[in-house]
């Protein structure tokens, strides 16, 4: 199977953007030990996609920049809030 996603690039004026297909559904509930994230297809491609924007635009767009995928409708109501940010190589190995 082949899938065609396009991202976008980033943009200074605009920051980081992206659209979302529409009709998607995912759920995201977490406890301190445990996170679900449950969905359908088109709700697992736009959680795809925003992940795929932000690794498209490591190094390009400013380490700040992050997504708040709660903002968007494909959330299903009760879901926890998600936002997907970079972490530096520095942060992945626990240094400050």
């Amino acid at each position: 199977m082949e899938m065609k996603i396009e991202v976008e690039d980033y943009n200074s004026e605009d920051g980081l953007t992206m659209s979302f297909t529409g009709g998607g559904t995912v759920k995201m509930t977490g406890t301190d030990n445990s996170f679900s994230i449950r969905g359908n297809r088109v709700g697992f491609e736009d959680l795809a996609t925003a992940l795929l924007t932000m690794a498209h635009n490591e190094g390009v767009a400013p380490s700040w920049c992050h997504i708040h995928v709660d903002e968007h409708p494909m959330l299903a109501e009760g879901s926890s809030s998600i936002v997907v940010q970079y972490l530096s190589d520095e942060q992945v190995k626990g240094k400050p």
